[in-house]
């Protein structure tokens, strides 16, 4: 009776039918599907791409690709190598050398790279995205100055309005960096885990001291002068458990733009799509806290989003076609992890004389999706999950066009969430007291979100975390 797509979900006496390639659910009554008579009535009203007929995943195969070409918004600049912090769960400052000085980007390579990005190839790119972020990039505040400068220079000549992001710990925020904020209109993140308490179990002074006063301190600073931030949380064993009550903090202290949830593999003992399963669990729940204020949580909306709007996610990260990376000494290429070990990417000279677009690694990126992995084809999360982190498929497979399969779980859980937590919310149970079945429409689904305007595109790096997402209109 239904298309090979789709899939049922039970819980009490309610069933959900959904359609893994179009993300079409259909509420009914158990007691509906196996009463004959009204299963013949049934038919007549469900969606055509719930019924026998049409491979909707021969179609989608199809409908992707041209998204599959590269099409470059964001430039990610690593700017520096050292850190004024020692945060217990960060791999790359722990393997350095106590005196370690490290690279720090030349000013020169640096504008010569931002007017290369930004003067690229821009069909069908509406705005670009430059993000400035290293270990501490505060620590060269004249180095970022210049920078921002460069593209802001770029915009006048150019009538264009680039969205510059920095990243920082804010310990290093004060006056003059205030100034440089405001001048270029640079929309901030900071890195906060929680309250002190917790905050300062991982984010550390070399002395072992915790961070957390001064960030605090720098926070209001920003704050008292009309500059509102969002913030970046790492997410490991010192925090995974008290997520609801972080979000909670963060809104009554610091009033944040949005909040980032970023999961650190913290327990190397424990399989990771252990891990990670918590990880979406505990997000989901910080996310039922953050709804409330309005608050988005970009990782979470990455499989909520993509669900309420049918949006398929037919890759995970904008590494796979839409970002660069380039470190301080200048080579660029895809992700942050590859280009620190001088794989897949390519020299500053190669990048500004003959730019990347067109370079095979980036047009090898670009095909990654779940889509092209047979062993995916199957799975009730497909749609939604984007194939997971490419370095660690290449961790788990020595191959980056492999699916991530820490991430399996992860996105199985938030998609059963989504189901039925959408059905409490347009309030399933009363509906089904006088219809025998719901096809949520759009406005339906969107309750998902609470009072969160998530198709309001003000949200810092709001493109680059929807990345990978499009509207096939299959079915």
């Amino acid at each position: 009776m239904f298309n090979k797509n789709v899939r049922m979900f039970s819980k009490n006496d309610y069933v959900c039918l959904y359609n893994i390639i179009t993300m079409n659910t259909i509420y009914l009554k158990q007691s509906t599907l196996t009463n004959k008579e009204k299963t013949k009535e049934l038919i007549s009203k469900m969606p055509q791409d719930f019924l026998k007929g049409t491979n909707h995943y021969e179609q989608i195969q199809e409908s992707i690709k041209p998204f599959l070409l590269p099409k470059l918004k964001t430039l990610f600049m690593i700017i520096n190598e050292t850190c004024n912090l020692f945060c217990k769960y960060c791999r790359y400052i722990q393997k350095l050398p106590k005196n370690h000085v490290g690279t720090v980007m030349d000013k020169t390579i640096g504008k010569g790279i931002i007017e290369k990005f930004l003067s690229g190839d821009n069909t069908g790119i509406e705005r670009k995205s430059i993000v400035i972020f290293g270990t501490e990039i505060l620590q060269h505040p004249d180095l970022v100055e210049s920078l921002a400068k460069c593209v802001r220079e770029f915009d006048a000549k150019n009538n264009v309005n680039t969205e510059l992001t920095m990243f920082t710990n804010g310990v290093l925020i004060n006056n003059k960096v205030i100034k440089i904020i405001k001048e270029n209109s640079i929309v901030t993140i900071i890195s906060i885990d929680g309250p002190k308490e917790i905050h300062d179990q991982a984010r550390i002074y070399r002395s072992g001291k915790g961070s957390y006063e001064i960030v605090k301190k720098n926070c209001d600073l920003l704050r008292e002068n009309g500059i509102r931030f969002g913030i970046s949380t790492a997410v490991g064993e010192h925090n995974i458990d008290a997520l609801p009550d972080i979000i909670e903090h963060f809104v009554k202290e610091f009033n944040p733009i949005n909040i980032g949830l970023n999961p650190m593999e913290i327990n190397k003992d424990a399989p990771k799509d252990i891990f990670y399963t918590k990880f979406m669990r505990q997000s989901l729940k910080a996310f039922e806290i953050a709804r409330n204020y309005g608050v988005s949580l970009p990782q979470v909306m990455r499989r909520i989003r993509p669900f309420v709007e049918r949006r398929q996610r037919i890759k995970e990260c904008p590494t796979c076609g839409g970002s660069l990376r380039v470190y301080p000494n200048g080579r660029i290429g895809t992700c942050s992890h590859f280009v620190a070990n001088d794989e897949y990417c390519i020299p500053y000279k190669t990048y500004v004389e003959d730019g990347i677009s067109k370079n095979k690694i980036i047009r090898q990126w670009s095909l990654r999706t779940q889509f092209n992995f047979p062993k995916c084809s199957e799975c009730e999360a497909i749609s939604l999950c984007g194939g997971g982190c490419v370095y660690n498929a290449f961790l788990q497979n020595n191959d980056i066009m492999s699916p991530d399969h820490r991430v399996c779980s992860h996105s199985k859980y938030g998609l059963e969430w989504c189901i039925w937590k959408l059905f409490d919310d347009i309030v399933g149970k009363k509906i089904l007291e006088i219809s025998d079945i719901i096809v949520p429409d759009i406005e339906m689904r969107r309750a998902l979100y609470g009072k969160i305007d998530e198709v309001n595109n003000v949200l810092p790096l709001q493109e680059y975390n929807s990345f990978g997402e499009v509207s096939l209109n299959i079915g």
